[in-house]
């Protein structure tokens, strides 16, 4: 069997602290026996000739441009995300990789990582959970890459989204760790990781022209990798206010009040700096309520919480990579975390289907509106946003549960035999067939029909929200079976 040999004195196993290293994790992991004699390191599933290939590729790639980077004895544990990102776009721009190649070199960085933190040697701060190397399976890598590109990067699925909203009744107020908390907020919502991360609860109210309609004031981000707070987030784009559910509203103000009663009865302190209950974080660090997470935390929890509700590991970790990919960095999209990315175009086609128009929608996720006679301040009007709340709480996420559901196309009338009943019907396509169905209450009924046709102006868009209605509604039966 091939093994690894790492120049000590060029890459040493121990760090400045005193920890392991990188080159110290992989010289320990690449190749090692068990008591029967058997391979169980990161190479055991190769052959002679790719393990061969791949050492080289660690020695005369990762490490050489991991020390020019960072120095030859950063420790393992201080490696983050960005840190690995930075090492793959160093690659990427002196050797001109293709974006497969830069996957490999993802994936060999990351089962290193793994192997430590599975050994304990320190935590993991990087959550790419499973990856897959698309140069040694190119097969099952192609597989996952079909299923993320055609599946997952649209929305969630109407199943998905109603477990999404069981998973969310089942948390408690109270006792929900801050990162699920958070998690519910960027699913009804769509706002970034590090929005979340940086919301206080005073930043949710009720607005003075309209009491029923709740809304987010998105002010503060957190600092990447940390729980630091700063203005704004990642571009002139982010501050908005954005409506929120009385579901979600109602589940906050809970949390909050308990959490006020707990400072006023001495259970609780507030930290050093912080005058109120409404300065403390929405997401906190487990049921630490005082303590901010950071955007780590909620993309660790949101990979768990996807595979509750079905979307599989290797489904993430490809569309993880397809993230990073140069062919979609074209797409001008810069959600760079699957848990991020997949609520946000979740809700972004929510509103679309509810007929919002663009500028709406590019105003909720915080993209650039195109249209230049319309200005961001524009959805800061009470009013605006009042109709905005109205028209989103339409959804029948909200509704189908909840057994108020409905065709809006129904209607029932009580007529006596003369009465006569003229039904106007607007199609929501062109040359769409118009069925009428009228049934009696056990009486023999003639019925004459008339057709006046009329001319209508035709929509852009077609109409379909009581489809939408009728799918939720179906799928919503088959769960509850």
């Amino acid at each position: 069997m091939v093994n690894i040999s790492i120049p000590a004195g060029q890459y040493p196993s121990l760090g400045y602290d005193g920890s392991i290293t990188f080159a110290g994790v992989l010289q320990n992991e690449f190749y090692k026996t068990d008591s029967t004699g058997t391979n169980t390191g990161l190479s055991n599933r190769w052959n002679d000739n790719t393990a061969t290939q791949y050492s080289r590729d660690y020695l005369d790639r990762l490490l050489p441009t991991m020390a020019k980077l960072f120095g030859n004895e950063k420790p393992m544990h201080s490696y983050r995300e960005t840190d690995f990102e930075l090492i793959l776009s160093e690659l990427t721009s002196k050797y001109h990789y293709a974006d497969r190649t830069v996957m490999h070199y993802r994936f060999l960085l990351w089962i290193v990582y793994r192997a430590g933190f599975e050994c304990s040697l320190y935590p993991d701060n990087i959550y790419w959970d499973q990856l897959i190397d698309p140069l040694d399976n190119p097969e099952e890598f192609e597989k996952h890459r079909v299923a993320a590109l055609t599946r997952i990067r649209k929305s969630l699925s109407i199943k998905e989204d109603l477990m999404m909203m069981h998973w969310f009744l089942s948390l408690d107020p109270v006792t929900a760790p801050g990162p699920d908390v958070a998690l519910a907020f960027m699913y009804f919502t769509g706002c970034r990781n590090n929005e979340a991360c940086g919301a206080d609860f005073g930043a949710f109210y009720t607005l003075p022209s309209h009491p029923e309609t709740t809304v987010f004031d998105m002010l503060k981000t957190t600092v990447v990798g940390s729980s630091k707070l700063k203005s704004s987030g990642k571009s002139s784009n982010a501050p908005r206010t954005l409506p929120v559910h009385p579901l979600l509203f109602q589940f906050i103000q809970k949390r909050r009040a308990w959490i006020e009663k707990q400072v006023i009865e001495g259970k609780l302190s507030l930290p050093k700096g912080i005058q109120s209950v409404d300065q403390l974080p929405l997401a906190c660090v487990g049921t630490d309520y005082v303590t901010r997470a950071q955007t780590g935390d909620l993309s660790r929890a949101g990979r768990a919480l996807f595979q509750r509700i079905g979307i599989q590991k290797s489904e993430l970790a490809v569309l993880h990579q397809i993230l990073f990919s140069e062919e979609f960095k074209q797409t001008q999209i810069i959600e760079k975390d699957p848990t991020t990315y997949l609520f946000r175009r979740n809700v972004a086609t929510r509103l679309y289907h509810l007929g919002f128009k663009w500028t709406a929608i590019q105003y909720w996720i915080a993209h650039e509106i195109e249209d230049a006679l319309i200005m961001r301040n524009y959805f800061a009007d009470e009013d605006i946003l009042h109709n905005l709340s109205q028209e989103y709480n339409k959804h029948p996420i909200f509704n189908v549960m909840f057994g108020t559901s409905k065709n809006h196309h129904t209607e029932m009338r009580t007529l006596s035999l003369s009465d006569k009943l003229y039904l106007v019907a607007t199609a929501n396509e062109p040359g769409q067939t118009i069925d009428v169905s009228v049934k009696s209450a056990g009486y023999p009924l003639s019925i004459t029909v008339t057709e006046l046709p009329s001319v209508a102006s035709i929509s852009a868009d077609a109409a379909i929200l009581n489809s939408l209605y009728q799918a939720y509604d179906r799928n919503y039966k088959q769960l509850s079976r």
